[in-house]
């Protein structure tokens, strides 16, 4: 094969290799070489009848090693194995005992996968061609495993592969056996890319992400620096095809979802000051509550309700301190199912978070004994209520009927009496139950359940007047709601009576962790100028995106006033204003042209002149009076936000000495 037609078979140029043979043919009808050679680039372009019939025309002018070699191929494309392996055998009888020869001719036999083992032990042979044949062969059986979803039997093939290709990697195997690229095609140049490449991709699809890591870093490890950025994009594609296509069509649909990033940065920088001013805001909350302003306004008979009443006579004026207090009220506080109850939980939470750090701090300044003992503080209450009940119980005994008159009724102290009564009634009634039940006199699945349940509600309903009962029960809650007031105003004393050293103290650490982290941060600004200045923008765009759009379109603002202001001045003072084109005036008294001549702008004059009022859609006039009404909008956003990079970016660069 000369060299013209080998380069065209090497870059696919099977026109120009096709006309070459069909000339050498032309010139010599009995060339059976240029047969051979014709039939190689048929089989090359798929086209297995015609390479199959050069082939033939070609052994039976002269038998040759290419015109058998050709022939064999030609019938394996044809799916004849039997008849291409005679082919290949009959081939080797031309080899002249010529050991580069023959083994070149077993590496291309289709059995050539089953003894390549066998061959590479033999001595004075090209391992390197044996490796070659290995590792292409056993690719294309990874791809048809890969495409079969036989992810383990595809491991298997690339592995081999790749260790096959480990022996030439570094050689420019694709100049030095060329035959193959010319017979077969064989991409050679990124044999050993593709074998790794493909290894690893099975490892990931066979669920070995540790070994498909390692693969990829050993590739990171061999190949040169201009070719691991194509490998790192690569490897990130593979990873999570699926994952990453979900998430591109949810992003596509969702762009707000990009600003997640943003959200999450802003709510990081602020949580420390959150959690510094949570427990004052709590108590704000508290206090508000306290007093009376809720959810829904203010809240009937409170502190809040009758200043209201004594001060504004129903009517607040919307700047009064009264108005914001009673806004912060309807905002920050929720009724009961108005929020999940996590958030309720979370306060209550924290309080006891804060007691707690309350009560170690006081206890780490030595005022031990200031702790409050709640256990026997829940025993002085348990004694006084069992001492009030008894009270209550001696008192309801010694009650008249007179003394029955609503208007004459200490309600809380008869609440207090029906409450000790129920309780000794519950008391005798359990005694009553275990006597009965210890005597098994009682058999639960013959008592008439309907029967018993209404003697009791008759016999309740004799007992008691369940108005005065009612009435009673709600006077005794009011009761304990004032006195867990006072219990919870105690708590919040013992909180903010903590030692104030020790919050002097730790008010100093906080001080100083933040002025020597603001040092660090000015130190390493001097350093970094143009760094500093991208993450303070970057800042400023999370913390308060409407600042910052501010800021930009001020900046904006300013770039289209230098770079149009002569234009929008000419059409301003032609009379092409925002709200329309500028009215004339009329002055007495001035004769150019008339007893009363008409002054105003010049589009008004020219308007009345030549359109009479009407001005047509599409003429100059209309087009100059839609960019005189609409000039300073059109193009702010975009100009604004470039406008202000640029700036940000130059006076960073010319300016930056400033900061050092």
């Amino acid at each position: 094969m000369n060299s013209t037609v080998r380069n065209a078979c090497i870059v696919e140029d099977w026109l120009t290799a096709e006309k070459v043979l069909n000339r050498d043919i032309d010139a010599d009808a009995d060339d059976h070489t240029a047969y051979a050679n014709r039939a190689f680039v048929m089989a090359r372009k798929r086209d297995w009848n015609q390479a199959l019939q050069d082939a033939i025309q070609s052994v039976s002018i002269q038998p040759s090693l290419a015109g058998h070699i050709s022939e064999g191929i030609a019938l394996c494309g044809k799916n004849q194995v039997p008849a291409a392996r005679i082919s290949f055998d009959l081939a080797s009888m031309f080899t002249n005992r010529d050991l580069k020869t023959g083994h070149f001719l077993f590496l291309i036999k289709a059995e050539a996968m089953l003894r390549i083992r066998e061959l590479a032990t033999c001595p004075n042979v090209d391992l390197v061609a044996c490796y070659i044949v290995e590792a292409y062969l056993r690719v294309q059986l990874g791809n048809i495993a890969l495409q079969g979803a036989r992810y383990n039997e595809a491991v298997e093939h690339f592995t081999a592969a790749a260790n096959s290709s480990t022996f030439f990697y570094k050689s420019p195997i694709h100049l030095t056996y060329d035959e193959f690229v010319v017979l077969f095609g064989w991409d050679l140049k990124s044999l050993w890319q593709t074998a790794n490449r493909q290894q690893c991709r099975a490892l990931f699809r066979a669920g070995s992400l540790r070994a498909a890591v390692e693969s990829y870093q050993s590739m990171m490890d061999k190949i040169d620096e201009d070719m691991k950025a194509d490998l790192r994009a690569w490897f990130t594609a593979i990873r999570h095809p699926y994952i990453a296509a979900v998430t591109l069509i949810y992003i596509s649909g969702t762009p707000e979802l990009l600003l997640t990033p943003l959200r999450i940065a802003r709510y990081l920088c602020f949580l420390p000051f959150r959690l510094i001013l949570w427990p004052f805001k709590l108590l704000t909350r508290f206090i508000l509550y306290i007093v009376g302003f809720r959810r829904q306004g203010v809240a009937k008979g409170s502190y809040a309700s009758r200043y209201q009443s004594r001060r504004y006579g129903g009517y607040v004026p919307s700047q009064s301190a009264f108005s914001k207090f009673q806004a912060h009220g309807a905002t920050d506080d929720y009724e009961d199912g108005d929020e999940p109850q996590s958030t309720i939980a979370a306060p209550v939470s924290f309080m006891a978070g804060i007691g707690d750090l309350g009560f170690r701090g006081s206890s780490f300044d030595g005022h031990s004994a200031a702790m409050t003992d709640w256990s026997k503080l829940m025993s002085s209450i348990f004694s006084q209520g069992s001492e009030a009940f008894s009270e209550a119980k001696q008192r309801v005994q010694a009650i008249s009927q007179k003394d029955l008159d609503p208007q004459n009724v200490d309600w809380s102290k008869v609440s207090s009496n029906v409450v000790s009564r129920v309780s000794d009634a519950l008391t005798e009634a359990k005694q009553l139950v275990n006597q009965a039940a210890s005597q098994r006199d009682i058999d639960i699945q013959n008592v008439d359940q309907s029967k018993l349940l209404s003697n009791i509600v008759s016999s309740a309903t004799d007992m008691f007047d369940w108005s005065k009962l009612w009435d009673n029960i709600l006077s005794y809650a009011f009761s304990v709601l004032a006195t867990a007031g006072r219990l919870v105003y105690a708590f919040v004393g013992v909180i903010f009576n903590i030692s104030r050293t020790y919050w002097t103290n730790m008010w100093c650490s906080i001080l100083s962790g933040i002025l020597f982290a603001l040092i660090a941060v000015n130190n390493w600004s001097i350093v970094h100028p143009y760094v500093a200045a991208g993450v303070l923008i970057l800042l400023s765009a999370v913390t308060n995106i409407g600042v910052f759009l501010t800021l930009s379109q001020l900046t904006g603002t300013f770039a289209v006033i230098l770079c149009l202001l002569p234009v929008q001045l000419i059409i301003w003072c032609s009379g092409f204003r925002s709200q329309g084109v500028a009215k004339g005036t009329q002055i007495s008294g001035l004769h150019f042209l008339t007893e009363h001549a008409t002054t105003g702008s010049f589009a008004s004059l020219f308007q009345s002149m030549y359109y009479s009022g009407i001005v047509p859609r599409g003429s100059s006039f209309a087009h100059l009076q839609s960019t005189g009404a609409t000039m300073w909008l059109v193009p702010l956003t975009l100009v604004s936000l470039l406008s202000y990079a640029g700036v940000v970016i130059v006076l960073g660069r010319e300016w930056g000495w400033w900061f050092q």
